[in-house]
Order: C-alpha cells, then sequence, then structure tokens
C-alpha cells in the first residue's frame, strides 16, 4: 500500500514538474515572440496605417486574452494628426499559436482628428487581417476647409460598433453620431461590403437612419429643428435614399419671420464617394401649399456643395408663401397662385435670403387684399377706370389677376412683366423688391377702361378733360403712369389723379 501511495506520489511530482516546464517554456516563447510589446504594437500599426505611430505607454493583457492597453497613441498622417486617448487590442491565444494576426476585438476611445483635404489620403497595408469587433467611442473629427470663411466639416461619434471586419466578408455597422450641420443625433445602422479595391464604388451598402431634433441655427440665416428618418441601399456609388422628414418652427430671415412647420418625402441617389447628390423626387408641403423639387447637390469640398433645383406648384397659396417669408401678422395677398422657378443655393457665409438665387414665373389668379383698406382702394380703381362714380360693388368681391417674371440675387428681387388686371383696369409694372428690408419699387403703365377725365368728377374731371388726349389708347380709354413704393407693410399706390396705400389718402 505504501509503495503504490509513494508510486503514485512520485507520478504526481513528475507530472506537475513536466507542466511547469511546459508552462515555463510557453512563457519563455510567448515572451520571445509576444507581439504586443509597445515597440511591435507600433511597428505593425505604422506599416499598416503607412504613417508614423507612437504610443505614450501600454501595459501588457495576458488572461483571459492576450493583448495591450495603449495610451496616449499619436498617428502623423499625412492629412494631419490623429490622436487616442486609449487603444484597447484583444486576440486570442488560438490566433496566436497559429502565428494569424487576425484580432478579436479594437477599442478607440477619445480619438480626435483635425485633418486637411491636401495630401495623399492614409492607406491600410494590413492585408487580410481580420478584427471580430472594432468598438469606437467619445470621438470627434474635423476636416478643414480650403477657405478660411467656411467652417470645417465636423462630425462626432458618440458610439459605433463595425463588426466583421475583413476584405472579403460584409461589415455590420451601428454608430450614433453628433452632426455639426445641423446640429443633432444621427442614428445610422446596416451592412457594408464586401469591399473591392479595383471597384470600391461597386460595394454595396444598406440601412436605416434617423436624425432627432437637429438644430437649423448653424445654417446662417435659418432656424427651426429637423427630423428625418429614412432607409438606403445600392452600391457605394449610386445609393437610393428613400426619407420622411418634417422640420418644426421654422423660420427664413428676420428674428419676427412667422414659424412653420415644414413636411417632405423625399427619393435620392447618393454618390458614397464623393456625396453628391440627385434629387429624384421631392415633395414639401408648407401650410396649404404643396411644392415639387427636382435637381441635384453637387460640388467639389471646398468652397462646398451647390443645390440646383427646379420648384414648381399649381396648387399652391400666395398668402401661405408670404406668411413665411414676411413679418406681417396677416398676409398681403390671398389666393391661388402658380409657379416654376429654378433655384440655385451656393455654399457660403453670408445668411441664406441673401445667398439664395432664383428665376421664375408666377400667377397669382383671383387675389384678394388681405387688408381692407388696400382691398377698398382696389375697389376704388377699379370703379374710377370705368368711369363709376358711385361704389356698388362689395369689396370682396373684386379680385385681381397678378403674373409676372422674378429674379432674386443677393436679397433682391428684380421683377419684369409683372402685370396687375382688375375689372376695368390693367397695369404693366417692373422694378424690385427687397425680401431683406422689404422695401418695393415699382414702375410702369395703368391702363384704364375710361378716359382720365372720366375716373373723377366736379372740376377735377374738368380740369383732366384737357389731359385726355395725351393719355387716350388708340381704341378707349387712358394710358397713364403708375408706380408701387414704399414697403410690403405699407405700400403706396400713385397715379396720374389718384393715389391709394400709404396713408390711404385719395386726391
Amino acid at each position: 500500500m505504501k509503495r503504490t501511495i509513494g508510486l503514485r506520489a512520485r507520478t504526481g511530482v513528475i507530472i506537475g514538474a513536466a507542466v511547469c516546464i511546459v508552462l515555463a517554456v510557453a512563457v519563455i516563447l510567448l515572451a520571445r515572440n509576444w507581439p504586443f510589446t509597445r515597440s511591435a504594437v507600433e511597428q505593425r500599426l505604422s506599416n499598416a496605417l503607412s504613417a508614423p505611430v507612437q504610443i505614450g505607454a501600454s501595459h501588457a493583457h495576458w488572461f483571459p486574452e492576450p493583448g495591450v492597453d495603449a495610451e496616449n497613441v499619436q498617428i502623423a498622417t499625412p492629412r494631419g494628426p490623429v490622436a487616442i486617448q486609449r487603444l484597447v487590442i484583444r486576440a486570442s491565444y488560438t490566433s496566436f499559436l497559429r502565428q494569424s494576426p487576425d484580432l478579436k476585438s479594437v477599442r478607440v476611445d477619445g480619438l480626435s482628428a483635425r485633418l486637411s483635404r491636401q495630401g495623399p489620403p492614409m492607406t491600410w497595408n494590413g492585408g487580410n487581417i481580420t478584427v471580430d469587433q472594432i468598438a469606437v467611442d467619445r470621438s470627434h473629427v474635423e476636416i478643414e476647409r480650403d477657405s478660411t470663411h467656411i467652417d470645417p466639416f465636423q462630425i462626432g461619434i458618440a458610439h459605433a460598433d463595425l463588426n466583421g471586419i475583413s476584405a472579403s466578408r460584409p461589415i455590420h455597422f451601428h454608430a450614433q453620431l453628433d452632426l455639426a450641420k445641423p446640429h443633432g443625433p444621427l442614428d445610422v445602422q446596416g451592412v457594408y461590403g464586401p469591399f473591392s479595391a479595383a471597384h470600391p464604388e461597386t460595394a454595396p451598402v444598406s440601412g436605416t437612419f434617423r436624425v432627432e431634433h437637429a438644430d437649423l441655427a448653424p445654417f446662417h440665416g435659418l432656424e427651426g429643428t429637423l427630423t428625418a428618418q429614412g432607409k438606403f441601399s445600392g452600391p457605394s456609388g449610386r445609393i437610393h435614399v428613400d426619407a420622411v422628414s418634417d422640420i418644426a418652427n421654422l423660420k427664413v430671415g428676420g428674428q419676427h419671420h412667422h414659424l412653420v412647420n415644414i413636411t417632405a418625402k423625399i427619393e435620392a441617389t447618393v454618390n458614397g464617394a464623393n456625396a453628391d447628390a440627385h434629387l429624384d423626387l421631392l415633395e414639401t408641403k408648407l401650410l396649404g401649399t404643396d411644392v415639387h423639387w427636382t435637381g441635384d447637390v453637387t460640388g467639389e469640398p471646398d468652397p462646398g456643395k451647390t443645390a440646383r433645383l427646379e420648384m414648381t406648384s399649381e396648387v399652391a397659396r400666395i398668402q401661405d408663401l408670404l406668411y413665411f417669408v414676411t413679418q406681417d401678422p396677416r398676409p398681403l395677398l390671398y389666393g391661388p397662385v402658380s409657379f416654376r422657378a429654378r433655384v440655385v443655393l451656393p455654399p457660403g457665409p453670408r445668411p441664406f435670403l441673401e445667398r439664395v438665387q432664383m428665376d421664375g414665373d408666377f400667377n397669382i389668379a383671383d387675389a384678394q387684399f388681405g387688408r381692407p383698406q388696400i382691398q377698398s382702394d382696389v375697389v376704388q380703381l377699379s370703379e374710377r377706370a370705368r368711369g363709376e362714380k358711385k361704389p356698388e360693388e362689395d369689396p370682396e368681391s373684386i379680385v385681381s389677376d397678378i403674373q409676372g417674371h422674378v429674379s432674386l440675387r443677393d436679397g433682391i428681387a428684380a421683377l419684369s412683366n409683372v402685370s396687375f388686371r382688375v375689372h376695368g383696369a390693367s397695369a404693366s409694372l417692373q422694378g424690385t423688391y427687397s425680401v431683406i428690408n422689404y422695401v418695393v419699387d415699382l414702375h410702369g403703365q395703368l391702363a384704364l377702361q375710361k378716359e382720365l377725365s372720366d375716373t373723377t368728377s366736379g372740376i377735377k374731371s374738368f380740369l383732366l378733360k384737357a389731359l385726355d388726349p395725351i393719355f387716350k389708347r388708340k381704341r378707349a380709354g387712358a394710358v397713364i403712369p403708375v408706380s408701387v413704393t414704399g414697403t410690403y407693410d405699407v405700400p403706396v399706390f400713385k397715379a396720374l389723379g389718384m393715389r391709394a396705400g400709404g396713408s390711404s389718402e385719395s386726391k
């Protein structure tokens, strides 16, 4: 019995010694071939990124997984420095024993970068290394513009997960980003790849996105909050996007402008390589007005993208549009309007109303003025133009037809071929209107159904008879100079022998 026990004890000692020897040999081999020393990690990252990498401090991690915790990592990329507060790399002992470079996880915490658009891009030379998961937290990237007058492109990464990083497999991603313009959170998730180095534009991508209560204030001259959600799919060079959006409390221009809500349905095609977009369909709704848009958003990163759009509407209401771009509590005009216009919005730091350019034609049918005094003046004009000395009509029964062409530049709308027609009179006008300070300066001719002396009575009619031959038209009536001046809030209409608007004084 004692011999048996002794034999077992010696056997146990031998086995224990063998295990210790194996472990010792393994430790020696690990120590000699340990791939996660600071110098080894610096060298491998430098080779993979084609950029010098320096690590401030590193701590080896042995169990349960091999790896390294690196702090204060500095990467000198060709376009600017990148700093990482903490970089955590984990592998597996299985990969280590196979001498495989594959990694189990990489965590990037506190990355900050301010990069230039000039110089060669950073390239990846890591070969076929696979990473099961990459996580990015509390990071911020800025890309400088060539122009000092334009803010850099900025994006924050609150958290991002990328799973299945491989050259031959699709990558699943989910990111929570902080946008700078508009300022707010963006949640995006989907699948990308597999990637083709020879044809990167063919790499498939699909997923969904959502923007929550993003502030439009970073866009000069705009206020409001944007909420949008949608889906995207297609090759990277031609991504189809379907989305719906809502802008609450939108305000354009002055601080006293009205707050409105706009809803939109969007179908677009986006080039993932340069972010150029083609709007296949954009339908917006403002109050009771629907507008149809198509066009493109293209351009170089500097000075920025330019939007070139075509806008049309056959079912708009002029009161909705005036309410949106003015501060008057009651719109000056009411009535259906149809229009077609070409809109260009170039990049730049100037306010929205100073940057936007527009060329278009409009037609307001059956328009009525929103202020009783002005509508009464229009009725008086119609009556006098027809030679009627006593008003007989209800002011609301007199409607006006207004049409013309507008060209908007630098906040000034140049109006041409503007015609204004009421029963008994028609005016042809041209001039300018400022969408910044609302100053009106229109001049032209007013054609009357009757002769000038028939538009009034008494001594004034007698005196005007001498002028009838001068202003008489070939067929009938008179053609006299006319002007509309003042401001949007207090317009003044003047014609020979009559005046309306402003103080509502008639001559």
